[in-house]
């Protein structure tokens, strides 16, 4: 089989730019964070104005209708206040990580810093039901450590932790609606066979922030298929066909893994996507 051709590496290139089912992108659309009904934002009503008269033609004036009263808004609640302060913090913080993933799979963990340190420095989390405020803490602790990443599997490992914070998060507030939907069914090229690979990874990071089993465990099977010939594989010479095997044993056991042990065996995929595509692009 040839080596890998230009459709192929513009899919390789598809996948380092967005293996989050988002792009950054984050692949596909970016799922919308739910907050229960209790923290919904209070609608904001205007006061209502009396009626005006329309005026007569009639020498005396007609006899006016009771005025309507005048509603007020009501103040906004604190599960109000707390609702929309989470809505902001969910949406800021959505954007960041998708940066972060994206620059820790391209292998450019400096990208990742800008955004990780807008996690750090989030502003109000002091003010979050207790229950939010941990995972956020825990959050903000995981985007420090990027910054502090020495290497790519450190980057990695604190990615993954990320995601395990956000889990923690939604299972408290009610999580995102993940919908895991069907793999891409082409496996013939090798552009086929990444985008369905990234499909399968893009599950995988479901998994752990959604958090889903139903996401984790269809992204492992996926994940589990061969995806590259012989012949891409050797192309990248002898790191290509290391980082592969290494790829093949981690996906061979996702399925069997559970809590922590999916954000190490997530963190140790996610080092193993740069190198490879680099050395295969290199050749």
């Amino acid at each position: 089989m040839q080596t890998l051709n230009s459709l192929g590496w513009a899919a390789v290139a598809l996948s380092i730019a967005s293996c989050s089912g988002a792009t950054t992108s984050a692949p596909s659309s970016a799922p919308t964070p739910r907050v229960s009904p209790a923290a919904a934002p209070a609608a904001s009503l205007a006061p209502t104005a009396a009626p005006t008269d329309a005026p007569t033609a009639s020498v005396e004036p007609a006899p006016r209708a009771p005025a309507a009263p005048i509603t007020e808004a009501p103040a906004p609640t604190s599960d109000a206040k707390e609702g929309s302060l989470l809505q902001r913090l969910m949406q800021s913080h959505f954007k960041q990580v998708a940066r972060i993933r994206a620059a820790v799979i391209s292998g450019n963990i400096s990208a990742a810093a800008a955004p990780a340190s807008r996690l750090t420095n989030m502003a109000g989390v002091d003010t979050l039901p207790a229950g939010w405020r941990l995972s956020m803490r825990q959050l903000q602790a995981a985007s420090t450590r990027i910054h502090e990443s020495a290497d790519l599997p450190e980057a990695a490992a604190a990615t993954a932790d990320i995601a395990m914070a956000c889990g923690g998060c939604h299972l408290n507030s009610g999580g995102p609606n993940i919908v895991v939907g069907t793999p891409p069914a082409g496996k013939a090229t090798v552009a086929q066979r990444m985008i369905r690979h990234r499909w399968a990874t893009e599950r995988l990071w479901e998994g752990l922030y959604g958090p889903s089993e139903e996401a984790w465990a269809e992204g492992a099977k996926v994940l589990a298929e061969p995806t590259w010939s012989k012949d891409v594989v050797a192309s990248g010479g002898v790191h290509a066909r290391s980082l592969a095997a290494e790829f093949i044993s981690l996906s061979e056991r996702a399925h069997a893994v559970k809590g922590q042990q999916r954000a190490s065996l997530y963190a140790s995929l996610l080092a193993t996507c740069a190198p490879c595509h680099a050395q295969i692009k290199r050749r």
